[in-house]
């Protein structure tokens, strides 16, 4: 097992980025394209990762990385399945033998204690993501985004943050997207589920919304951040009255496009 580790030449325990594609299961470049997806969130990447080529098994030298434990620990706290956890404890147990051997037989308490690492690691991983939050807030200040709408992202992209809602009471407005409105006024598709894009261009038909009945608004979900438009109560209402000015249409055109709309029992009464 201690073969799964190595001592690099600053005299570190570290592991192959090879040796884990193997042991993981997983492919050689998709392991270096998840530790370069690290590489732009931590500002110590080159401490823990180190660049280096390893020849494959027809002796052709394949680029990689070598990383040491803390390295290891942020890459592979997102491999997942029964086979991935006996691996990371062998690994870990892999480093406790070899940084022992390095240290003659003393090895410091933070690694010996899996509380004290798994809290070190769960630092490390808040630490890079409020790096990118930083980033984020930047590219919303540039875009003009409203200050209480860039806290709620926020609020989204930290499971449980707690917004001082009275502090945004104010100036904050409750919005809508266009799934919200569909499914407000009962416009479905086919299969029967809000169909944004029906609002949406029943949006385009209405003409020109005032400065203050729409805002771009940051989200961020299941990994992926954006901007998105979001309406007032206002349109929603005048989505209600296009649809009975135009007494319900099966059909909306879009741009060259022809959307297929149907109603809900309870739509035409909206």
């Amino acid at each position: 097992m201690n073969d799964l580790i190595q001592i690099n030449s600053n005299g570190q325990a570290v592991a192959s980025s090879r040796d884990i594609a193997e042991h993981f299961e997983k492919r050689p470049d998709n392991v270096l394209r998840d530790i370069e997806g690290l590489k732009k969130d931590l500002l110590n990447f080159e401490e823990m990762f180190f660049e280096t080529e390893i020849p494959d098994s027809y002796g052709r030298p394949q680029r990689a990385y070598l990383m040491n434990r803390d390295g290891f620990t942020l890459l592979a706290m997102g491999f997942t399945g029964k086979t991935a956890l006996e691996w990371k404890v062998k690994y870990i147990e892999a480093f406790n033998a070899m940084e022992k051997t390095i240290t003659g037989g003393k090895l410091p308490k933070a690694h010996t204690d899996p509380a004290v690492a798994a809290e070190r690691a769960r630092v490390m991983g808040l630490n890079a993501k409020c790096r990118v939050a930083g980033q984020m807030l930047k590219l919303w200040q540039a875009a003009g985004v409203e200050p209480q709408y860039q806290a709620l992202a926020m609020q989204g992209y930290y499971p449980g943050l707690s917004l001082p809602r009275e502090a945004l009471k104010e100036n904050a407005v409750a919005l809508l997207d266009a799934t919200t409105i569909a499914s407000h006024l009962g416009i479905t598709s086919n299969r029967g589920k809000p169909h944004a894009m029906a609002v949406t261009a029943i949006i385009r038909k209405i003409g020109k919304l005032s400065a203050d009945e729409y805002t771009m608004t940051p989200y961020c979900k299941n990994g992926h951040d954006g901007v998105s438009i979001q309406y007032t109560d206002s349109v929603e209402v005048k989505v209600a009255h296009w649809l009975e000015d135009n007494h319900y249409p099966a059909t909306i055109s879009d741009g060259g496009k022809n959307l297929s709309v149907k109603y809900s029992l309870s739509a035409r009464g909206a």
